[in-house]
């Protein structure tokens, strides 16, 4: 789904033409059309009922068109707080740094691997961590987005007042902990899982930087939930291989598993854990550094994914 899909569907349903969206948009009706075409496609259902008197919206369609319109608006305000819309530009260079959990780590670069295509000369970095040390944050750190992941506990200690003078810090999304495991499991036949369980099954550690335990496990031992650690790996592809070939399980989010499950087909599912473990995803952006194309680029990029819920944390 691309920002520009949005903008052309939204137009279009507003003059209940193709024709007046191209001439609103200056595009062509062509180029229009395209877009809705491949925005039904990518929802699977019909945006609109195509007529002699014009296009009028679906149900889903009206639906739909409340999503997209919170997306646009919540993109006009950041790019109010950001600088221009750079979503036309060409040809951009420069450099952009960017810093996210293994929660968000598969999605940053899907969305960094677009930026890359369409921006050869643009010197793209993700630095994929466990944990952030606020104290380095706080003197010279080095990104120019950052992404972070955790419970809510956990990322509490990212909303101090140092910080909140520093940052400017988004919630991006909220959800739960859940169990990745083997679609061939005797789990995967359960609805959910209890944590309680989780100590009974043996769980792979994925550690980045080589620390003895990931913040999953920190929040659930927090819960006096004992983990039966059996493995602990440094390479995200090696551990999602032994969750597929073998007995091992993996502490994940369904956000982290929407981006690796296309890379393991049908091999791979996720079930949650009940009680519900709460998950949050955060953004946060320096105050002290000004704006890049780059990165005002990146965070368009990245608005539509979230369905208009970004909330403004300080």
């Amino acid at each position: 789904m691309r920002f520009e899909q949005l903008e052309f569907f939204v137009e279009t349903a507003k003059s209940q033409s193709m024709r007046g969206a191209a001439e609103k948009l200056h595009a062509s009706p062509q180029n229009v059309s395209k877009a809705v075409k491949q925005l039904e496609e990518e929802l699977d259902f019909p945006l609109f009922i195509r007529s002699r008197q014009g296009l009028f919206l679906t149900p889903l369609g009206q639906e739909a068109f409340k999503v997209a319109q919170t997306i646009l608006e919540q993109a006009n305000y950041l790019t109010q707080h950001l600088g221009k819309d750079v979503l036309a530009e060409a040809d951009l260079t420069g450099h952009l740094h960017v810093a996210s959990s293994v929660a968000l780590s598969f999605f940053a670069m899907s969305l960094l691997t677009d930026l890359a295509h369409d921006h050869p000369k643009l010197n793209i970095q993700l630095t994929e961590h466990e944990r952030l040390d606020t104290k380095s944050l706080l003197s010279s750190s080095p990104y120019h987005i950052l992404l972070l992941s955790g419970s809510p506990q956990e990322l509490a200690k990212y909303q101090t007042e140092a910080m909140r003078q520093s940052y400017h810090c988004y919630l991006l999304k909220e959800e739960s902990l859940q169990l990745l495991m083997s679609s061939s499991s005797e789990l995967a036949a359960k609805k959910t899982i209890s944590p309680k369980f989780l100590s009974q099954l043996p769980l792979i550690t994925y550690t980045p930087n080589g620390t003895p335990t990931s913040l999953a496990q920190n929040y659930l031992l927090q819960h006096r939930i004992t983990l039966n650690q059996a493995v602990q790996v440094n390479n995200l592809a090696l551990a999602m291989q032994q969750v597929c070939d073998s007995s091992y399980y993996f502490l994940s989010c369904q956000m982290m598993f929407n981006y690796i499950a296309p890379y393991y087909r049908d091999r791979l599912t996720i079930r949650p854990l009940s009680p519900r473990l709460p998950w949050q995803h955060l953004m946060l952006l320096p105050k002290t550094q000004p704006r890049s194309d780059a990165d005002r680029l990146f965070l368009q990029a990245l608005l539509p994914h979230f369905h208009g819920k970004i909330r403004e944390v300080f």
